[in-house]
């Protein structure tokens, strides 16, 4: 020691010190696979996501992870502020919603948000009253926070962090030879979204040459609206609509045109494996013919008793009786009983195609409306159950050819 020493100071001197081994991002990367591969007791799965996206962290812009405009749930400008508005919103369960209109400053036209509106604001307001939104949104509105699609993450990070907003809209400038260039709202990404960047949760991928395609010029299919110019009806809708005249079925009384809307909104947002592959104007034809059934004193639903239909709840109370132990609980509005019926159906139709009987449910709970109230036993605003019937389902997939046989 008394000589190594001394003399690797003076060859330091003359060499410069030993400089460690570096890794790149890649290695790295690598190095950390490796170790949760061989002491998975030192680094867990979720501490070695966490270390992968902290290394690309900074790499990373607003463009790969944002959610495209065009399948971002919205309101429509010219929407009016009514109850199937309110329904419609809470069940998204989306506390921040974009509000968008025509661009009049885009060539195109295109889309492109103009405000943002709190759940909580809506509370604030009588949705008898028909307010439109617009004229909502320069009172309660909040101002729209916009970043470019190359901005990068760590600034973003940064940006929210200060708490400007806690959703923000990307911005794309668009090329073009019969225009001059310009921006476009292309997106929409969140705080969350940066944060499960990092912990890796739920992270999307956003491909930049897919987005430069989307025009963004077409009604988004997840924008809500209830005003005729954008509720123009499809031709498919009009022949289902005029196949029902010639059998003289009629829409179910009891619910409107907002109902059903936000009841297929509903479907389609909570229920994805069931209804999401469904267009929401081919669901909402379907839900008219639905049957509507309100508050009875026979049972919805009996335990071991077999069953062939889901409910949703509209309006009211179901009491459920789960269990040889009866486990009692209350599902309210917008809860889909049941539902284990309509996934019996969809999976025998993947396996079976067409072919075979509609399975036989058998519910291992007993269910039954609750009790109006004495304002309510007209049935307007009491309890309204839309059944689905499993073998109608199952019409509805082969029609929208949303399962094949395999």
């Amino acid at each position: 020691l008394l000589v190594s020493k001394p003399l690797a100071f003076v060859l330091d001197c003359i060499f410069g010190e030993e400089i460690g081994e570096t890794l790149d991002k890649h290695q790295l990367s690598t190095l950390i696979d490796y170790q949760r591969q061989k002491a998975p007791h030192l680094l867990t799965e979720q501490e070695a996501n966490i270390l992968h996206g902290s290394i690309d962290f900074s790499t990373k812009t607003a463009q790969s992870i944002m959610v495209p405009l065009g399948e971002c749930f919205c309101l429509d400008a010219g929407a009016i502020i009514n109850p199937g508005l309110c329904a419609t919103v809470a069940a998204m369960g989306f506390s921040r919603i974009p509000v968008i209109d025509r661009d009049p400053r885009n060539p195109r036209r295109q889309f492109a948000v103009i405000g943002l509106i709190h759940v909580k604001d809506l509370l604030l307001i009588d949705a008898e009253y028909d307010l439109p939104l617009k004229a909502v949104l320069q009172v309660m509105g909040r101002d729209v926070f916009i970043v470019d699609d190359v901005a990068l993450l760590p600034d973003l990070l940064e940006e929210f962090r200060r708490g400007k907003s806690q959703l923000a809209v990307v911005q794309s400038i668009v090329s073009s030879e019969d225009s001059d260039p310009y921006f476009r709202h292309v997106g929409i990404l969140t705080l969350q979204d940066v944060l499960n960047t990092i912990v890796q949760d739920d992270v999307h991928e956003v491909d930049a040459a897919d987005d430069m395609k989307s025009e963004v010029s077409s009604v988004p299919s997840n924008m809500f609206s209830n005003v005729p110019r954008f509720k123009e009806p499809s031709q498919q809708l009009q022949v289902r609509q005029h196949a029902n005249r010639a059998r003289n079925i009629r829409p179910v009384r009891g619910l409107s045109s907002d109902d059903v809307v936000a009841a297929a909104a509903f479907l389609r947002r909570r229920h994805p494996i069931l209804f999401g592959d469904i267009h929401h104007e081919t669901l909402e034809a379907f839900l008219w013919d639905c049957r509507l059934v309100g508050s009875t004193d026979e049972a919805l639903y009996r335990r071991g008793q077999a069953s062939s239909h889901a409910t949703l709840v509209v309006t009211g109370d179901v009491k459920v009786l789960a269990g040889s132990d009866s486990f009692e609980s209350i599902h309210g509005p917008w809860s889909l009983l049941a539902k284990r019926s309509l996934e019996l159906t969809s999976h025998a139709i993947r396996n079976n195609g067409n072919s075979g009987p509609t399975p036989v449910f058998v519910p291992d709970f007993t269910a039954h409306t609750a009790e109006d109230t004495d304002e309510h036993r007209d049935g307007t605003d009491g309890t309204r159950l839309l059944l689905i019937a499993a073998d109608a389902y199952r019409w509805l997939l082969m029609e929208n050819g949303k399962v094949t046989h395999s």
